[in-house]
This record gives C-alpha cells, sequence and structure tokens, in this order.
C-alpha cells in the first residue's frame, strides 16, 4: 500500500473561497486517496502563505519527510498549490520528489509524474504559468508607456510637491507658490542648500532636506512634462513653471556641476573622501601647519599635517552641541600604515576573493530579487496591490536583475583590481608619484575608519 502525503495551501485571501479552502482541499485529498487506496501518512497544510516560494512550514516539512523515505507519493488538488513558480515545482518533482521516488498527483490537471507523459505534462502547465506572469509584467509596463505618451502621470502615491492627485490627474495645489518660490530664487543666483535653510524654518513639515530641493529644481513635471523608463512626453496637466525659468535654473545647475565636479589629481590628500572616524562617523580632514617665521605663516613653507575629524571643527559641533573626542592623527603616521597594508597584499589571494565575492553576492542577490517578483505577483493576483504600484516595483526588480547578469561577467572594476595589485607586486607604493597613490588607493580602498590606535581598511575586493 501507497503511503500519501496530503499537500494543501491557501494565501490569506483564499482562505474565502470555497474551492480553495483548506478544509475543501483536505476533504477532496482524503477522498481520492481512500478511493485509490492509498494510506495517509499526514496532511500538510499551509494556512495563509504565498505560492511564490517553498519557505513555508508545513512544505518544509514535507520535503524533510520525503528526503527521510517516509512517503511515497505525494497529493494536491493544483498545481499552483503546490507553487506558483515555474522554477520551484520543477525543483519539488525532479529534485525533491523524483530523485526519491516519490510520485507526484495533482487532482484537477489529472496527471501523475509515476509516467513519463506526467512529468513532461508537469513541465509544459510549469512553462505557461510562468508565461502568464511574464506577460502580465509586460502587460502593467506597456501599459505605463502607453499614459506616459498620452500624458499622465504614473507616480502615484508619489505625488510631486506642488499637485494633488485625483481622478487620475495632477493639479496644483497651494504648495504650487513653494515651488515657484524655490525656482525664483535659485534661478536668481542663491544656492539650494541657503533655500533650504530658510524654507525648512518656515515650513518645518513641508521641506524636510537639502535633497529635496534640488529634486524639485531638476524634475521636468514642473513645466507639464511626464518621464517614464527614461523618455520625456507632453504632460496633460497644468504646469507651475514657465519653460524660460526652467532653463535658467538647469543650465545653472549643470554649471555648478562642472565647477564642483571633483578632480581626483589635484586633491588635498591620499585618503580623502576614504578616511571615517569611528567615534562619531564624520570624515577626517587634512589639516596643513606651516612654518613661522617673525610672527607670520610663510604657507609655502608646509611643516607638518594632521587627518582631524570634521566632528571637532566649529561649523559642525555649533549645529549639534557636541564635539567628537577623537584624537588628530597624523599624515605621515596614518599614511604609513596604509602604505604597509598596500605593500602587504597577495594578488592570488585577492584574484580569488574578487571571484568568489562576485559570484556569490550576484546569485544571492538574484535569488532575492526573484523571491520579491513573487511575492508581487501573488499580491497582485489576489488584489493585494494596486497596478501603478506593482508596475513601478517590478521596473525596479527588472532593472536590478538586468545590472546583476551584467554583473556576472568580469567587472571593469574587478579587472583594474587585479591589474593595480599585480603591478605592485615588486613596487613600494612609497615610491611612486602621488597621483599615482591617489589612484591605487581609489582602487583598492572602500573606506577606512579609525579610532583612537585601532584602524579598520574595507578593501574593494
Amino acid at each position: 500500500m501507497k503511503r500519501a502525503a496530503l499537500y494543501s495551501r491557501v494565501s490569506t485571501l483564499e482562505q474565502a473561497n470555497n474551492g480553495y479552502s483548506l478544509s475543501a482541499q483536505k476533504e477532496q485529498l482524503e477522498n481520492y486517496a481512500n478511493a485509490m487506496g492509498y494510506k495517509i501518512v499526514d496532511q500538510y497544510s499551509d494556512g495563509g502563505h504565498s505560492g511564490g516560494n517553498i519557505k513555508r512550514p508545513a512544505m518544509q516539512r514535507l520535503i524533510n519527510d520525503v528526503n527521510q523515505s517516509k512517503v511515497d507519493i505525494v497529493i494536491v488538488v493544483k498545481l499552483d498549490r503546490l507553487s506558483r513558480n515555474q522554477r520551484n515545482t520543477l525543483y519539488l518533482i525532479e529534485e525533491v520528489f523524483h530523485k526519491n521516488k516519490v510520485g507526484f498527483i495533482s487532482l484537477q490537471e489529472s496527471f501523475d509524474t509515476t509516467t513519463s507523459f506526467g512529468r513532461a505534462m508537469v513541465g509544459i502547465i510549469s512553462t505557461f504559468a510562468q508565461l502568464e506572469r511574464d506577460t502580465i509584467t509586460e502587460r502593467l509596463f506597456m501599459g505605463r508607456v502607453e499614459r506616459a505618451k498620452n500624458g499622465l502621470y504614473s507616480g502615484h502615491p508619489n505625488v510631486p510637491t506642488g499637485y494633488d492627485y485625483e481622478d487620475d490627474r495632477l493639479y496644483p495645489n497651494d504648495d504650487s507658490k513653494l515651488v515657484k518660490e524655490i525656482f525664483e530664487r535659485f534661478a536668481d543666483g542663491e544656492s539650494a542648500y541657503s533655500i533650504y535653510s530658510d524654507l525648512a524654518k518656515r515650513y518645518p513639515h513641508k521641506i524636510y532636506g537639502a535633497n529635496m530641493i534640488t529634486a524639485i529644481l531638476d524634475n521636468p513635471i514642473y513645466i507639464g512634462k511626464v518621464t517614464f523608463d527614461g523618455e520625456t512626453y507632453n504632460g496633460i496637466h497644468e504646469p507651475i513653471i514657465d519653460d524660460k525659468t526652467f532653463n535658467v535654473v538647469k543650465n545653472r545647475r549643470s554649471n555648478l556641476s562642472d565647477k564642483y565636479r571633483v578632480d581626483r589629481t589635484k586633491r588635498a590628500s591620499l585618503l580623502a573622501r576614504k578616511l571615517y572616524c569611528g567615534r562619531c562617523g564624520k570624515t577626517l580632514i587634512l589639516q596643513r601647519h606651516y612654518s613661522k617665521y617673525d610672527g607670520k605663516f610663510k604657507r609655502s613653507e608646509y611643516h607638518y599635517g594632521y587627518y582631524v575629524c570634521n566632528g571637532k571643527r566649529p561649523n559642525h559641533y555649533k549645529k549639534t552641541g557636541v564635539k567628537c573626542t577623537e584624537p588628530n592623527k597624523k599624515v605621515e603616521d596614518i599614511n604609513d600604515i596604509i602604505f604597509d597594508k598596500i605593500n602587504a597584499l597577495n594578488f592570488n589571494h585577492a584574484k580569488n576573493i574578487v571571484r568568489k565575492v562576485k559570484k556569490d553576492t550576484t546569485q544571492e542577490k538574484l535569488i532575492a530579487l526573484d523571491k520579491q517578483e513573487n511575492r508581487l505577483m501573488d499580491l497582485y493576483q489576489l488584489g493585494s496591490i494596486d497596478l501603478e504600484e506593482i508596475d513601478t516595483r517590478l521596473k525596479s526588480i527588472n532593472k536590478q536583475r538586468a545590472e546583476l547578469n551584467e554583473a556576472k561577467q568580469p567587472d571593469r572594476n574587478d579587472v583594474k583590481i587585479l591589474e593595480t595589485l599585480k603591478s605592485l607586486q615588486s613596487v613600494d607604493v612609497r615610491t611612486l608619484p602621488f597621483k599615482e597613490q591617489c589612484d591605487i588607493v581609489d582602487t583598492l580602498i572602500d573606506r577606512i575608519t579609525v579610532k583612537d590606535d585601532d584602524m579598520t581598511i574595507d578593501f574593494n575586493f
């Protein structure tokens, strides 16, 4: 007599549906098992669990019992009770059930994997289930594109400052005056931070960060445009800012970016933007000391320097009222430690780390994205999430997946790291020009944290 495991599952909202309730499934499964003369080993029921993954209590117990040869056949009412993900379905059938010589029967699809035809049918049905999910994703994306082409805003519930979202349209509200003030003041030459400092005092519940000011200044929504997937279209909503003002702001923003773009060949110190305080978290900057003659500093005669925590500088601690107590670090001492650490790096060891970390982290992230997508699709099919919200989140997931798939190939940063390490095998970094030292530090080191006499170096591999 075959030993049968009866598996049932419902998502939270499905418990109200008679056809998928746990009790209805259990009754069907028991009737079938008794009619076929099977011995029921146990009822494995997951109530309120998504079918997008197999990390469910009863499913894990079932897998464990199958691996321990306690079951001869697994029976479900419908294939999607097992899983709604093609890969998970095939994994359970091929790698868990079939591998342990355990059959699988789905009542509604009428197939049995103890036969070759039944196994083929599982693959076909799972493929079409996956196709349906992919089609939904594609249809959602195309719907967003069409909305943008028709001039409709698709970012709801994230409504831009200065607008209300009603009846599928954007309408200017009282905060539009605030938006106009931001654009006009910036166009007149005021800095974004100065505007933020003033408005944050006047409107503390509306202005929540300096980045909010620049985000408003860069958003074409205010001249009647809508954007989606990198494309800009004419919107049907009323603009708040005229094109002339927007272009003045855009040109000034561009010029400021060019002016303050970091030139790493002319930076003040070797560890600029790399050195952080382990006590307060702020960066350490170079503070120079010059030789003194006749009561005056002669700036051309550099004497020595210290790395000083920004948390000790008046313009920082006067805002918070807390002054960092981290001791100053002599530049030569810190740089010498870094040079020693770099000189001691092993090329072959670093090469293996780069490859392993790249492979492991990429695979983990891809699996996590698959799980996110499965959960979203389950929520959509259950009506727990609206069309626009799932479209936005799926677009983000697909973008991340594409970036990770590209990252499977040798990364240019990894190649540069290995080439740099290889070139240093017989070279003392101290003997190299300052520009080359800076390039090496930037390539190999992500962050350096110092606290008293302790130092932690986070390498890029």
